[in-house]
């Protein structure tokens, strides 16, 4: 078998020479997921020189023709040999003899959107809601916590409808219930929200909003938004096929013209690098950050981890943070200026359809269809010799809204 690919405007073309049976499906299936992961969504098929197709050969086209429609792409059999357009009809697959891809269009009329590209990355901006942001509050002392072992003001219970953005330290049930025993990363967006427990189970504990079902937790400490996003913002790595997530997080801050900003990102991404308690901090009298104890209280990634998974990414970011906005947001950078708390639920891969897309709807199915592979708060490993770097993405979608922190007394 000889498979030959060919980019062009709008699709990328792909021509089989040979038998497509059980002997070569695997090899075109890896093909044509090769072409999903690189973000070619729109696939026409050259099968004039495929003498023979096998059912094995039918179920790879169908696999990738029904993962390409639910994301709104497309697979085309756009030539084939009198012998494989004669079995393709008599499967009843005719849906698959396609014609050649039109240009694009803005459906519905909306608004064409705003592009922007950069040495980094290629954006599609569209507007959401003007005047849209997000009202933010800080819950806790992440020092007191982390440091002294301490709660300064108790466990806070808090609900996460979806208009609420939060990251911290937490846990699912109530004080009585032990939830001081299970504190660990926290995170909630668009109705989700996801905890890792620290109390031996080591697997991440979700809920979503199900008609009157919301999900609350007990929160140690965090920051916590309410409000509504101003922009979707589409993006694609340039031709390195890497973003960096600083990169990513401070182009959003120049969309939103803003000193601070809320944010959620669904990605396919290249790697993440961060941490997560692996024990409860409470009780650790003498902080979870002396050595040779920290081995025991934080997972690392030692080296980058998750390539090729989706993740579902949440926070805040903001450039030389003041008050208590301060206290909750660590450099993203090595230069100090950019700062931010951004947790990621990580999923296996699933390739993202282009254009605009519901946050809600998108990280409900993540959440309810695919497995959580982890939690984790995102850090930037910076260590010249044997630091594992930041996370960094391909491709996906990213809300943000300026965000206007509540006055702390």
């Amino acid at each position: 078998m000889e498979i030959t690919r060919t980019a062009g405007t709008n699709c990328v073309r792909v021509a089989l020479r040979g038998r497509l049976d059980a002997a070569w499906s695997a090899s075109v299936q890896d093909a044509l997921a090769d072409c999903v992961r690189a973000g070619q969504h729109e696939i026409e098929l050259d099968l004039s020189q495929v003498g023979f197709i096998s059912s094995a050969g039918i179920r790879v086209l169908l696999v990738t023709y029904r993962q390409l429609h639910g994301i709104n792409g497309r697979l085309a059999i756009v030539d084939a040999s009198a012998e494989v357009r004669e079995v393709i009809e008599l499967s009843g697959l005719r849906a698959l003899l396609g014609q050649p891809a039109a240009p694009s269009a803005a459906a519905g009329g909306e608004p064409a959107p705003r592009r922007l590209e950069t040495a980094a990355a290629r954006y599609e901006i569209h507007a959401l809601e003007a005047g849209a942001r997000f009202a933010g509050r800080v819950v806790g002392d992440p020092a007191a916590l982390l440091e002294r072992g301490v709660l300064a003001d108790g466990l806070h219970r808090e609900v996460f409808p979806p208009a609420r953005l939060a990251v911290g330290v937490g846990a699912f049930g109530t004080t009585a219930d032990g939830g001081g025993e299970r504190l660990g990363e926290l995170l909630a967006v668009a109705g989700a929200a996801v905890t890792l427990p620290t109390s031996g189970e080591g697997r991440p504990d979700w809920v979503v909003c199900e008609e009157r079902l919301v999900p609350e937790a007990q929160l140690a400490y965090g920051l916590v938004g309410d409000g509504a996003f101003a922009w979707q913002i589409r993006f694609e790595a340039a031709a390195s096929g890497v973003l960096p997530l600083d990169a990513l997080v401070g182009t959003a801050l120049e969309i939103a013209a803003s000193d601070a900003v809320a944010l959620a990102i669904v990605a396919e991404a290249a790697q993440f690098v961060g941490a997560a308690l692996r024990r409860s901090p409470l009780g650790q009298y003498g902080g979870i950050f002396g050595f040779p104890a920290i081995r025991d209280q934080l997972d690392f990634t030692a080296e980058p981890a998750f390539a090729g998974s989706v993740g579902v990414i949440a926070g805040f970011a903001a450039r030389q943070p003041t008050g208590g906005l301060a206290a909750h947001l660590r450099p993203l950078a090595r230069e100090a200026a950019l700062h931010g708390h951004l947790h990621a639920a990580l999923f296996p891969y699933r390739p993202l359809r282009k254009g605009r897309l519901e946050l809600a709807p998108l990280v409900h199915e993540l959440f309810e269809s695919q497995r959580l592979l982890g939690l984790l708060h995102l850090a930037h490993d910076w260590r010249p010799t044997s630091g594992a770097g930041q996370s960094a993405l391909q491709r996906g979608a990213l809300w943000i809204a300026p965000l206007t922190m509540e006055a702390t007394s």
